[in-house]
């Protein structure tokens, strides 16, 4: 493939992934929300997404050093489409809290593995465009995700977003070559 393709397929996976995020959030949020009553437990849902990125950023940046920034991307995003899978079906608060904390473990791992492959995909030349574009994508999906989630959430609950969210969450091609 050529440096051109897979930098829009990075950028592509990456808003894709932001906007899978955020469209699991809102719903998540709202349904803990009706169910208990507890702006508490909507805190602790963002605290569980968000707390690993603190607790895994080191460990994270040693595996995106040591493993094939591909692979560690293809496992983890393997894994959180089954975990938001996983948040389809529970509806329990505990299992809520800990199925998004798993989905921020894998939000934690696969950061610095993406980061670690704009400079292969864009190449020295074009690394500051490139980085623009990733992080553009990644604020789309940031702003578009949470409209996406609320009319999911609107339209039929926390389900239909965690089921929407499961490919999202796979967005790197295993069948990728570089």
């Amino acid at each position: 493939m050529s440096r051109g393709r897979d930098l829009h397929l990075l950028v592509g996976a990456v808003g894709l992934s932001a906007l899978g995020d955020w469209l699991a959030l809102v719903p998540l949020a709202l349904h803990l929300e009706e169910r208990t009553g507890s702006g508490i437990l909507v805190a602790l849902l963002f605290v569980a997404i968000w707390s690993p990125a603190i607790v895994l950023a080191g460990p994270a940046g040693l595996l995106a050093d040591r493993f094939d920034a591909r692979r560690v991307l293809l496992v983890v995003s393997l894994a959180e489409a089954v975990v938001a899978i996983a948040l389809a079906f529970v509806s329990g608060t505990v299992s809520v809290l800990v199925l998004a904390g798993l989905l921020g473990a894998g939000f934690a791992l696969s950061q610095p593995a993406e980061f670690a492959l704009v400079p292969r995909v864009a190449g020295e030349a074009r690394l500051v465009v490139a980085n623009g574009r990733v992080e553009t994508a990644r604020y789309v999906g940031f702003t578009v995700g949470p409209l996406a989630g609320g009319a999911l959430a609107a339209a039929g609950g926390t389900s239909p977003a965690m089921l929407v969210n499961a490919p999202a969450s796979s967005w790197w091609p295993s069948s990728r070559q570089s």
